[in-house]
């Protein structure tokens, strides 16, 4: 999916910043449904910006979430975390 407005992309990433501490949250309160749902958001947030790794790591924690995996929940978050944190960085 090409991206339609650059100027929409920083509203995007916002968006994508907030879900993130939403999902931290979460991960700290081991709120396995909330998880659920903010890696579904994030998932389809990363889609609009293009970043399809980040996009397949957030997909794994909503399957590993909807299975009851916290163990891969837990995992699957934190490598998000660390791949958040590169694509910041790229991002600006």
């Amino acid at each position: 999916m090409l991206f339609r407005s650059r100027a929409h992309q920083p509203t995007v990433f916002q968006e994508l910043l907030n879900k993130m501490e939403d999902m931290e949250c979460a991960l700290s309160n081991n709120n396995i449904m909330s998880l659920e749902k903010c890696a579904k958001v994030v998932k389809d947030l990363f889609n609009q910006l293009e970043a399809d790794e980040l996009k397949s790591t957030a997909f794994r924690i909503e399957l590993s979430a909807r299975r009851g995996n916290l163990e891969e929940v837990v995992r699957y978050s934190l490598q998000l975390q660390r791949e958040f944190i590169v694509f910041k960085k790229s991002f600006n």
